[in-house]
């Protein structure tokens, strides 16, 4: 699995939808936040994704390796931010991913 190190930044995890986001990259990531939680204590986390064309198939190798760390996935589904922040209180789970577009221009490299 190679994978693009400039993907990682100090608040999120950026990159090109299809390149830099394999199946097998997006899993491994669900999985590194899994195995974070489970050491953590926690046991459940909240996923949800916007309306972009990879947006099913990163969530559902996420959702793959967050639950092979051990941790129940809530599925919010397609969302926009708002519904995905209040299913956070409503659900009564305080961990949660969205995976979003980014429209922040990329940086000159």
């Amino acid at each position: 699995m190679q994978s693009n190190p400039n993907i990682f930044r100090a608040n999120d995890i950026r990159g090109h939808a299809e390149r830099d986001f394999t199946d097998d990259i997006v899993e491994a990531l669900g999985r590194a936040f899994g195995t974070t939680l489970r050491s953590a204590g926690r046991t459940k986390a909240i996923v949800a994704r916007d309306n972009r064309i990879p947006s099913p198939r990163h969530f559902a190798a996420l959702a793959k390796g967050i639950m092979a760390a051990g941790i129940d996935v809530t599925n919010v589904g397609l969302a926009p931010t708002p519904v995905f922040s209040c299913a956070r209180y409503t659900l009564v789970i305080s961990t949660a991913l969205f995976i979003p577009a980014s429209i922040t221009p990329p940086h000159p490299t």
